[in-house]
Formats: structure tokens, C-alpha cells, sequence
């Protein structure tokens, strides 16, 4: 090396030694500035990064105050400090401020519909206290911030309608024994779901619908988590087959899976969950379900399989669980005779879509026991004969799809009781 080209690599090395003390100590600056403001002080810079508040929801965060716990709209204080920030679908305009890193005691960070935007500053690392951190309903972006998984005391993590990218962070699962509930929906990430989640062993609900997730439903997440209820994936690009573990998750009341690439069986062993209350799987390439063993769940209110590749005759269900409100099994490929299935039996039916199957038969007289239907759908079948007088018994039917059968006979005159009908 001439001692030119020396001189040159010393001196870049130098501005680049230069370069790391000038972050550093901008960092220590920050913390060390947000360590002296008051917690006045502190909102005020919160509100001065505040670019439109066009509901004036900020009006009452006078300067002249002595304290900010008495009258500032969204601000809770226990014992003279701040402890929560709540300022909900105030369409505030700006950017979170480094600030908020200073309220030492601050549990509740809760800014829902509002218009926040660029990132989530890496400083808020350093807010250990935060147990609820919610700003749905923003435009943040970038990356789901990895340090977040280090906050030690998180319960309820909601980041769902921003414009998040990327891959969800396996760190993000790293620390995360207190979590309860984790919200990404509505957002722009990909990949697939780290299957650290397991780790969030206390974890009663999450709610990734609405992304680009792919890949194979981590297995982990039905044997690892007892205490999950609720579960939402909907509109993803999750492929392969439902893990028959689903039958460990003894507590799960809700799953959304609708929309995706899954396929294969749906498994049998959710008979056995006792507090399951909502199935979706539409729009998937499902093909076979043991029917008359789900729908005998005894909690169920909500089952749709709707545009699936769901096969074979129509099966006989004698056991119906009576909170049943809506069965969807439209667009799929069921064949056999409708008047031998007993859909009598399921009492509690709001919505009953069987549309655009194979089914033949006749429409059975037994369907007018259904007195709480107001949507019922048969059309695109080959079911043939009369419309059944019994129809008119469902006086609270709204929507009545016979399109496209092979009925012969007169609408009967017993439908005029059905007096809130709209669609025919």
C-alpha cells in the first residue's frame, strides 16, 4: 500500500470511528433528554409532533397547566402519573414521538384510528412498564420492529390495519410468556408464521388475516398454546393439510381459516372441542369433512365451508347442535337426496346455504320447522317437484333462493305469511 492509499483507508476509518460516537452519543442524548423533561414537557413535545388534530382532540393539553393528569382529554394518571394514553379514532395526524420513552410508569400506549406514520421508533425498546400497546388503524410502516419481543410485560400487542411489510420477526415471539392477544391483521407481510410463536404459552388470541402468509399452519401453535381461543388467518396463502393437533386445543372457541390454499380433510377431532363456537373454512380446496360429527359440536353457532371441493352424498344429521344460527355448504360438490338429510333437526338455523351442489330430491316438507331461517338458499341443484306449502310456517324468512331447480307446481299461497320476505 503507497502512502497515499494509507492515508486515505486511515482517514475513512476515522470518519467512520467519528461517525459511531456521534450516533452513540445522539442515542445517550435522546435518553438522557427525555430523562429530564417533565412529564408535561413530555406530551407537549408528544402533541408538538402532532401535524393536524382536526377534531381538536388535543385542545385541552394547555402548557399553562400545572399538571397533565387533571383535565388533558386521553390521559389517566394513578398517583400524579401518567399511566395510560388513550386517544382513540381521533384522526390525529404525525409521527409517534421519541418522547414517551420518558414516562417511566406508562402501562398503556392505545392510539387506534388516528394517522400515525413511519415507523415505530426503535427507542420505545426502553418502554419496559408498557403491558398494551395498540395502533390499528394507522399508517405506520416498515418492518413488524423485532425489539418488541423484548418488552417484558407486553399483554396485548395490536399493530392490525397499517402498512406493515415484510416477514413477521421470530423474535418477535422471544419474551412474550405474559402476551395475550397479537393483532397483525390487515397488513402487507409475508412469509410465514415463525413457529417460536409457541413460546407465547399463555396466548389466548391472534389475529393474522388479511396478509401474504404462506407456507404450512406451524403445528406448534395447537399443542404448544393451551390457553388459545381465538384464531384468525383468513386471507392468506396458507397451503397443506389442517394438522389433525388442532384436537390439542382444548380451548379454542373461534377459527378463521377462510380464504387460503388448504386442503385435504377437515379434522374430525374438532368434535371434541367443547367451547368451539365458529368454524370458517370457505373458499379453500378442502375435500371431505366427517359433517354430522361437526355439526354436532355442542357450542357450535357458526359453520361455513363454502366454495371447497367438498364431495359425496349428503350425509344424514341426526344430531344438531342447538346454537347452530348459520350452515354454509354452498359450491361444492355434495350429491344424494335433500329430503333425507333431517336439516330439520338443526332448530336454531338463521342461514342455511346449500346452493350450487349436485343435490336431487325433493325439497322435504320438514324444512318449514325451521322457524327462525330468514335466509334460506337450495338454488343450482337438480332438486325437482313442488315448492312444499310448508315453506309459509317461516314467517321471518327474508331471502328464499330456488333459482335455476327443476320445480314444477304454483308458488304456494302460504308464502304471503312469510310478510318479510325481499328476494324470491
Amino acid at each position: 500500500m503507497d502512502h497515499e492509499a494509507e492515508i486515505c483507508w486511515k482517514m475513512r476509518k476515522l470518519r467512520g470511528i467519528l461517525l459511531l460516537f456521534l450516533v452513540s452519543g445522539l442515542l445517550k442524548l435522546t435518553f438522557s433528554q427525555a430523562d429530564s423533561l417533565s412529564e408535561k414537557e413530555i406530551l407537549l413535545e408528544f402533541k408538538g409532533n402532532i401535524s393536524d388534530d382536526p377534531l381538536n382532540s388535543l385542545i385541552s393539553w394547555n402548557p399553562s397547566d400545572p399538571t397533565p393528569c387533571q383535565n388533558w382529554t386521553g390521559i389517566i394518571c394513578s398517583e400524579g402519573t401518567v399511566e395510560k394514553i388513550i386517544l382513540q379514532n381521533c384522526r390525529l395526524d404525525g409521527v409517534l414521538s421519541v418522547s414517551l420513552i420518558g414516562l417511566k410508569s406508562l402501562r398503556v400506549l392505545s392510539l387506534p384510528g388516528n394517522a400515525f406514520h413511519g415507523q415505530i421508533p426503535q427507542e420505545y425498546s426502553q418502554m419496559v412498564s408498557l403491558w398494551k400497546l395498540n395502533v390499528s388503524q394507522n399508517v405506520l410502516s416498515g418492518p413488524i420492529p423485532d425489539f418488541l419481543g423484548d418488552l417484558p410485560n407486553i399483554r396485548m400487542l395490536d399493530l392490525s390495519k397499517n402498512a406493515f411489510g415484510g416477514s413477521i420477526p421470530s423474535s418477535l415471539f422471544r419474551n412474550c410468556f405474559k402476551t395475550r392477544y397479537i393483532s397483525l391483521s390487515h397488513n402487507n407481510l409475508n412469509g410465514s408464521i415463525p413457529a417460536s410463536i409457541a413460546n407465547c404459552s399463555r396466548l389466548e388470541g391472534f389475529d393474522f388475516s388479511y396478509n401474504d402468509l404462506s407456507g404450512k399452519i406451524p403445528e406448534e401453535i395447537w399443542w404448544g398454546i393451551p390457553t388459545l381461543n381465538h384464531v384468525s388467518l383468513r386471507s392468506n396463502a396458507f397451503a397443506g393439510q389442517l394438522s389433525p393437533l388442532i384436537a390439542s386445543c382444548r380451548n379454542l372457541e373461534f377459527l378463521d381459516l377462510g380464504t387460503n390454499l388448504l386442503s385435504g380433510s377437515i379434522p374430525s377431532g374438532l368434535l371434541g372441542l367443547p367451547n368451539l363456537t365458529h368454524l370458517a373454512f370457505g373458499d379453500n380446496f378442502f375435500t371431505s369433512v366427517l359433517l354430522p360429527d361437526i355439526l354436532a359440536s355442542p357450542s357450535l353457532n357458526y359453520f361455513n365451508a363454502t366454495f371447497n371441493q367438498l364431495r359425496g352424498d349428503i350425509p344424514e344429521i341426526r344430531n344438531c347442535s342447538n346454537r347452530l344460527e348459520f350452515l354454509d355448504l354452498s359450491d361444492n360438490h355434495f350429491t344424494g337426496d335433500i329430503g333425507t338429510t333431517s336439516i330439520q333437526n338443526c332448530r336454531s338455523l338463521r342461514l342455511l346455504n346449500m346452493g350450487s351442489n349436485k343435490l336431487s330430491g325433493n325439497i322435504p316438507p320438514e324444512i318449514g320447522k325451521l322457524f327462525r331461517l330468514s335466509v334460506l338458499r337450495l338454488g343450482n341443484n337438480f332438486i325437482n317437484g313442488s315448492i312444499p306449502s310448508e315453506v309459509g310456517n317461516i314467517e321471518l324468512l327474508q331471502v328464499l333462493d330456488l333459482r335455476n331447480l327443476q320445480l314444477v307446481g304454483d308458488i304456494p299461497l302460504a308464502l304471503c305469511n312469510c310478510r318479510f320476505l325481499l328476494d324470491l
